[in-house]
């Protein structure tokens, strides 16, 4: 397993659900995310079904935080940040209801993507695309309409206003024979098997085989106690920051095309461990 998966699993920094793993569906915030960390094609797969036209991920980042400049201003986490090829940002949120104000999060979450995009002396029009897309079992305008496109329009002409934030929501409720409805297909099902797109199916599948009757919670520590590190990312504070200091220092001596074995040496990892680096 993935070093940086294993340290994003057995971090927590995400709310986990009572559920067990056999009740569990790509609607729960863990099991998508566990899902989807690193799975490039598992994120191509889904935005370009969304979207309705293929998509490259450039980068992923999973429950990335940002913090306003004033403390008392509230901060935002999305669930996956992701950059497109084309330099499209899109934060994917997953949300298995929603609330009186989804429109107002929403819009929250679609600002903060914008107010992070410039640096100082940047101009605005070197601003990006960028689209917020929302994942729900439900349907959020109760249209019947597998995707809603939300974005500004000059109200006296009818055209778009084309300043390149956009709003997509999914609607988990759609069972057309199409591309949207097979996806709400496998998003809504708990076993693999019954999945229609192979990278879903296979990205679930080792979460589903750790046991359908254990909590999604436990989910991630007999996942990471099955991985490489065989326990060195142990829960405590200090034992995490040991790991990363060394993977960082292993990284950088592998940079100076210093050989495995050398870098065992100098840092104290196993061979495996240093393998996941190359």
């Amino acid at each position: 397993m993935n070093m940086a998966k294993e340290r994003f699993i057995r971090s927590g920094a995400f709310a986990m659900s009572t559920k067990t793993i056999a009740e569990a569906n790509l609607y729960d915030d863990e099991l998508f995310l566990f899902s989807c960390y690193g799975n490039t094609a598992m994120t191509e797969l889904i935005l370009g079904i969304i979207l309705g036209q293929p998509v490259k991920v450039r980068s992923f980042t999973p429950q990335k935080t940002l913090t306003n400049a004033k403390l008392s201003d509230k901060s935002v986490r999305f669930d996956v940040e992701v950059e497109l090829a084309d330099r499209t940002m899109c934060d994917i949120e997953v949300q298995n209801t929603l609330d009186a104000g989804f429109r107002q999060r929403t819009r929250y979450n679609a600002a903060s993507l914008d107010t992070h995009m410039l640096r100082k002396g940047q101009h605005y029009t070197e601003l990006r695309r960028s689209i917020v897309v929302v994942i729900t079992p439900s349907d959020p305008f109760h249209k019947g309409l597998p995707v809603y496109h939300v974005s500004r329009t000059v109200q006296e002409t009818g055209k778009e206003y084309g300043d390149g934030s956009e709003i997509v929501y999914l609607n988990g409720q759609w069972d057309g024979d199409d591309a949207v409805g097979d996806l709400a297909h496998d998003l809504r099902c708990t076993r693999p098997e019954e999945m229609r797109y192979d990278v879903l199916r296979e990205a679930v599948k080792p979460y589903k085989d750790l046991g359908g009757g254990q909590m999604m919670k436990t989910a991630r520590e007999i996942f990471t106690e099955q991985g490489i590190a065989q326990g060195r990312m142990a829960g405590i504070a200090e034992g995490k920051t040991e790991m990363l200091r060394k993977m960082g220092e292993a990284k950088r001596l592998l940079a100076e095309r210093m050989s495995v074995s050398e870098v065992m040496q100098k840092t104290g990892l196993s061979e495996n461990e240093v393998a996941l680096l190359l």
